[in-house]
């Protein structure tokens, strides 16, 4: 949700413009093949994402339940706007609150850091 729109979702759709204490925000219905749609919010202004909402399908039985992130604390790293404090809330997990305190960037990894398959035991 922080890159490029267009090389995610099919449409976009800006369906509401209000303003919220003193801020101007825009409301993007954001649609893609095979996953629920998503509701932004977005701070007309400075762009930043604010809100999402979405639904997703809780595994083995088809049942959708809604899923909300906040995000805030938005700082500047190497000419990006990140938010540094995201809060997921939805009735299976109840509130999760991630702050990050730093981010790095061009950091040396091993070249299997980003494996997921199974772990070996030596």
């Amino acid at each position: 949700l922080f890159g490029d729109w267009r090389n995610f979702f099919e449409t976009m759709e800006v369906t509401e413009e209000k303003e919220q204490n003193g801020r101007r925000l825009y409301t993007v219905k954001l649609t893609a093949r095979d996953v629920p749609p998503y509701t932004a919010t977005v701070d007309a202004e400075t762009g930043d994402l604010l809100r999402t909402n979405t639904q997703w399908m809780r595994p083995g039985s088809g049942a959708r339940m809604a899923e909300m992130y906040v995000y805030e604390d938005y700082r500047e790293l190497h000419g990006l706007r990140i938010p540094f404090k995201i809060t997921m809330i939805n009735p299976y997990h109840g509130r999760i609150v991630m702050q990050f305190e730093s981010l790095e960037t061009r950091l040396d990894l091993d070249e299997g850091f980003f494996d997921l398959g199974p772990q070996r035991k030596e």
